[in-house]
């Protein structure tokens, strides 16, 4: 399989970014170059189709093995114990709120890549043992040098 194209470095952090989603998006709607695509298309569809079917029993299953006891146990309705649950079930109904949470979640989305600090000091996690943590190994993405 070809590479893509090495992405040009553009000035700035946001024509970056967007030039890596444009790579990635053209790579994911090209055409397949495979000889056997039309097997692995088949075979990738019978897959996808067993892991919807033992997913969904599995979903079932742990329904009523589960939910049904946790259910028997709860108290009834507008028990006056519970009126602590009560405020905090409408507090995350309330639409101004996830909504200010989701654009909070895009921010930092955008913001932690670019944060300098974040990519100058060791990674925390590293440090104590995490091998997740990807902090050091800043020379995988094109836009952090």
């Amino acid at each position: 399989m070809a590479l893509p194209p090495a992405p040009q470095d553009t000035g700035n952090y946001f024509g970056r970014l967007l030039t890596l989603v444009w790579l990635s998006f053209t790579q994911l709607v090209r055409a397949p170059s495979h000889s056997l695509r039309a097997e692995a298309a088949r075979r990738s569809a019978r897959d996808v189709l067993m892991l919807v079917v033992v997913t969904g029993a599995a979903i079932v299953t742990l329904m009523y093995l589960v939910d049904t006891e946790e259910i028997s146990l709860m108290p009834p309705r507008g028990t006056p114990s519970l009126w602590w649950v009560r405020i905090l079930t409408d507090f995350g109904k309330d639409v101004h709120v996830l909504w200010a949470l989701g654009i909070l979640l895009i921010a930092v989305a955008l913001v932690a890549p670019r944060c300098a600090a974040c990519l100058a000091r060791p990674c925390w996690a590293l440090e104590h043992g995490c091998n997740i943590c990807s902090c050091r190994s800043r020379s995988r993405w094109p836009w952090a040098k």
